[in-house]
This record gives structure tokens, sequence and C-alpha cells, in this order.
């Protein structure tokens, strides 16, 4: 099951990744030309390529980046939060502090099989 949960966690953020980079290239896109258009795309492939892309659209793309990781970010703490919600009413068996964990008596009531069990403290 743990697997599963990280499989469809990775598609979730990778997906929500690209498509905030998207939508935030598009915005931005009334002031790109057709060749930077091109440079960012390459850049989205590549991460090394953003520090060699010239002034206007590394920041771009930075930007856009930016955006993008603060929109997963913030996926993950509603997500987190609605997970300790989803908690809130599951019943948890309490053990304790270790009632049983010591025995009292001597070796020869062991061997017996006469022998009290001690409180453990904490």
């Amino acid at each position: 099951m743990r697997s599963l949960g990280v499989f469809v966690a990775v598609a979730a953020g990778t997906t929500t990744l690209q498509n905030v980079f998207e939508g935030a290239v598009a915005t931005a896109q009334q002031t790109i030309e057709g060749s930077s258009q091109e440079m960012i795309d390459s850049a989205r492939h590549t991460i090394e390529m953003i520090p060699t892309l010239p002034e206007p659209e590394r920041s771009i793309v930075v930007d856009a980046y930016a955006a993008a990781f603060a929109a997963l970010f913030g996926i993950c703490v509603i997500s987190a939060g609605l997970i300790v919600l989803s908690l809130k009413g599951v019943r948890v068996q309490v053990l304790g502090f270790g009632e049983y964990g010591k025995q009292a008596g001597s070796e020869t009531a062991e061997e017996e099989g006469s022998f009290e069990m001690e409180r453990a403290r904490p």
C-alpha cells in the first residue's frame, strides 16, 4: 500500500509542478518572443540550461519554478492537514509504560513458575 501511495504522490506532484509552471509561463507569454519560448521549453527539460539563459527568459523560468514549488508545498501542507484530521477519530490501544516489563521474584520462583509481574517505572 505504501508503494501505491508513493506512486500516486509522485505522479500528482509532478503533474502539479508542470501545470503550474506552464501556467506561469503562459501568463508571462505576452512579453516572450518565439525564439524565447523555445529556450524556455528547452530549459524546462534540462535544468542545467537555466543559468545560460539571457536575463528576461531566466527570470521568467525562475519565477515560474518558484510559483510551481510554492503551489506544490501548499498542496503538501493541505494533504498533511487532511491526513491528521482524518485520523482524529481513530482509536489506538494504549499500551502504557511497559506495565509488565520487569519480573519480580527469585530465580527459583521463576523455575517454579510462581512469580509476580512488577510494574515498570518510567
